[in-house]
């Protein structure tokens, strides 16, 4: 009788504990190398801080990533067909749609020139009205920034990747881009690693964004989500995790795969 109620108790318990075994959490992103990217090892490094921080919740869960244009990847993330999106900044279109983990990093978009076109200091936006400035779709940038482009008070011209804005750049198609400085060296180190010198940075940077994982309100659970993330970012931090994820960037291990182009 004994052994047939531990067989019982033992088949109730085993479904659950394969579920949360099997638990998996897809979000969708975009291309954002070195930070996150298909080509890259682990997806990138602050794909590898999400999935490292997973792993240390509470409640460990495994998470697959999917990518497609930015747009796309907060419009289907928004609909609730995935978990959420990363990394975004904070702010209140956001807020009414997701909830927010902590901070997993910075972006400081910083000016960058080619060829010492452009002096290596600027006070207010004013200082750059001659100047031609790319910028990159769906950033965020400041909100100055884009008033000054919607009242055409700066002459900006968007578009859709980094990489394409680092292209007119070295061609002298634009003056100026406001590019995060990981962004840049990754690019640089990929496709302009002989001119590597010919690149400066103003001062000071144009802004500095915390990112964040975005989780879709419209899925189920999503708070305790936000709950367990937070709690396994935090771990990864106190253990040392996280600052050997940054270790291994500055030693180059985040800079090893680049596409063709």
């Amino acid at each position: 009788m004994f052994r047939i109620k531990l067989l019982l108790v033992i088949l109730c318990v085993l479904p659950l504990a394969v579920l949360n075994a099997e638990e998996k959490l897809v979000f969708s992103t975009s291309e954002y190398p070195p930070y996150i990217s298909h080509s890259m090892k682990h997806n990138g490094f602050l794909t590898r801080m999400i999935q490292e921080s997973f792993r240390l919740a509470p409640d460990p869960v495994e998470i697959e990533v999917k990518f497609m244009p930015w747009k796309q990847a907060y419009s289907e993330a928004k609909k609730g067909n995935y978990a959420g999106t990363f990394t975004w900044a904070l702010n209140k279109k956001h807020q009414a749609h997701f909830h927010f983990s902590d901070a997993v990093g910075d972006d400081v978009p910083t000016f960058l020139t080619y060829d010492g076109k452009v002096p290596h200091t600027w006070k207010r936006l004013s200082d750059l009205q001659k100047y031609r400035i790319g910028a990159t779709s769906g950033y965020t940038y400041t909100k100055d920034f884009w008033n000054a482009k919607k009242r055409k008070w700066l002459k900006i011209e968007e578009d859709e990747s980094d990489k394409n804005n680092m292209k007119k750049l070295v061609a002298g198609k634009i003056d100026l881009l406001p590019i995060d400085p990981h962004v840049a060296h990754h690019l640089i180190h990929c496709y302009y690693n002989k001119k590597r010198l010919r690149f400066s940075w103003l001062t000071p940077p144009l802004n500095t964004v915390s990112v964040h994982v975005l989780f879709s309100k419209k899925v189920a659970g999503s708070q305790n989500h936000v709950r367990n993330f937070n709690a396994g970012l935090e771990k990864l931090s106190k253990s040392g995790g996280l600052q050997k994820i940054y270790e291994q960037v500055k030693a180059g291990e985040y800079l090893t795969h680049c596409d063709e182009g």
